[in-house]
């Protein structure tokens, strides 16, 4: 299944990498190397994760980071 990011989603993670950048690099790689790894997990096993609102799904990827997603003929990962 195909996976895409919403513009909210990137904005989110854009968010996240300034926030943390400055305080620790070491983590902002990680966490944003575990970001787009999730990307191939969600292609594989559209469904991990908690049923959320709405007809999504929430995925806990490196607390206290939430992916948000929509599952209709692709993935679309909605907001973290």
């Amino acid at each position: 299944m195909r996976v895409e990011w919403s513009d909210e989603a990137l904005t989110d993670r854009a968010a996240i990498v300034d926030y943390l950048l400055p305080r620790n690099p070491h983590a902002t790689k990680r966490i944003v190397l575990q970001l787009i790894d999730t990307t191939a997990d969600l292609a594989m096993f559209p469904k991990i994760g908690r049923e959320g609102e709405d007809g999504t799904r929430e995925w806990v990827i490196v607390h206290p980071y939430v992916e948000v997603n929509e599952i209709e003929s692709i993935v679309k990962i909605s907001r973290i």
